[in-house]
């Protein structure tokens, strides 16, 4: 729900900004609206890596996207810019590793170049098949850019580890499947 309060309290400091000019009072609101934000944020990014952790457990690991220069990469339009800039990147993931270490979970942050655009599979490229869906044209998988993206930073992580990534199963050998977001799990729990 981080787009939903954030956007409610730009909202709110937008309407404060048009109707106070300057003065104390507007500062005082400006702050202490600001103040909730931060505490909504920072309470909804505790119970999400208590959740995250807590799965972790089961599994071993967790692995991040190294999002260190993220911001330098950001050139858009001045209002894109800045709801970008106002994302906490690297928030959430400083909380979900210093939660980790305290239950003694290893933690990896991969390089996130081409997690996106390259097929887990085969490691083709990938085009896009519609909204949100990419599609490999080497050996026809076919996912969410999201699962794609996720599948990807794990086999990476794996290989940090030093696992082996396992050979394709015999349904990554015939090509042309798809797979959904709910699906992806059960596909992550079948290399374990």
């Amino acid at each position: 729900h981080e787009r939903e309060i954030r956007t409610g309290y730009y909202v709110k400091r937008r309407k404060i900004q048009r109707k106070l000019r300057s003065g104390k009072r507007r500062k005082e609101l400006l702050e202490k609206y600001g103040q909730r934000e931060r505490n909504r944020l920072n309470d909804l990014y505790h119970k999400l890596a208590n959740k995250i952790v807590e799965l972790a457990e089961k599994y071993g690991g967790i692995a991040l996207e190294d999002l260190t220069e993220i911001r330098d990469s950001i050139r858009y339009s001045a209002e894109m810019n800045g709801r970008l800039h106002r994302w906490s990147f690297r928030k959430l993931q400083s909380i979900i590793e210093y939660k980790a270490k305290l239950k003694g979970v290893r933690v990896v942050f991969v390089n996130p170049a081409y997690t996106s655009s390259l097929c887990p599979v085969c490691g083709g490229k990938l085009s896009p098949n519609g909204h949100r869906v990419l599609k490999c044209s080497k050996c026809g998988f076919e996912a969410d850019r999201d699962v794609v993206g996720s599948w990807n930073i794990r086999l990476k992580a794996l290989k940090m580890w030093g696992v082996s990534v396992p050979p394709e199963s015999q349904p990554m050998k015939k090509g042309g499947w798809k797979v959904s977001r709910n699906e992806a799990y059960k596909l992550y729990a079948s290399y374990d």
